[in-house]
């Protein structure tokens, strides 16, 4: 599940709204002294810790260099490392806190709203310790079966025109002229760019069609194809190993 609760920590948490809810005498008597004050600073200390992690256990904020396979992979990886490290001491910290107040909730000595405020305090640290135990990753492994499933959609959409582009490369090397690299209206080396280009917009697969914005789509312009026979054979090997490239990015 994608983080659905805020990172605010309750104000009335805090050891300083505690410390107010404390009368005079709650204050004077040795038999009021719960350690809760102690355990409330902790808990605050290590929400806040957490806090500009979570951005990194939503799958909406942590992959930002593009959602390909291999960063969402990355991505949970280093949210596991999250959710087994700070994840575990916050909740940890603020289970603690919540039990102590619980604890203090029941403390005769103390005065009513002291201790009704302690049960406050519980409620309200448990709800937040809930909400750390219910994240999960599952977001991050739901996104690599989709980019899984884009991909092999590509493969399928997109590998007639890869193995139609090196057939047509071999032709246009036998005969290494400008007509036969331009090929047929319709047919012919340039038409496999051009249709590949138009292949791959069609796909909306984004990262593809960034790789191809200023890889693949200069090379289906006709500035891009040879004026001279003598310059077939170089602007041919410069798109097959493009298409290397390409292949690569398709797994």
């Amino acid at each position: 599940m994608t983080i659905n609760f805020l990172n605010t920590y309750p104000p009335e948490a805090t050891d300083k709204a505690w410390q107010k809810k404390k009368s005079f005498m709650d204050k004077r008597k040795a038999a009021t002294k719960t350690g809760l004050g102690k355990d409330l600073l902790a808990a605050e200390a290590e929400w806040k810790l957490f806090v500009p992690l979570m951005d990194k256990l939503d799958i909406r904020s942590a992959v930002v260099s593009g959602r390909t396979i291999e960063n969402v992979t990355e991505a949970k990886k280093e949210a596991v490392k999250i959710m087994n490290g700070q994840v575990k001491e916050s909740s940890k910290a603020l289970i603690k806190a919540a039990a102590t107040a619980k604890k203090t909730s029941t403390n005769k000595d103390l005065s009513n709203t002291a201790r009704q405020a302690a049960l406050s305090i519980e409620s309200k640290l448990m709800g937040l310790a809930r909400n750390l135990r219910g994240i999960n990753l599952d977001d991050f492994d739901n996104m690599v079966v989709t980019l899984q499933q884009q991909r092999k959609q590509a493969i399928s959409l997109l590998g007639p025109y890869i193995t139609s582009i090196r057939d047509d490369a071999k032709e246009v090397k036998k005969t290494p002229t400008v007509a036969k690299y331009d090929g047929g209206a319709t047919a012919g080396f340039y038409q496999g760019i051009r249709g590949l280009n138009a292949a791959i917009a069609k796909s909306q697969i984004v990262p593809l069609m960034k790789w191809a914005q200023t890889n693949w789509r200069p090379m289906a312009q006709a500035s891009f194809s040879p004026k001279q026979d003598n310059q077939v054979v170089a602007k041919v090997d410069a798109v097959l190993n493009k298409l290397d490239e390409f292949e690569k990015l398709l797994g």
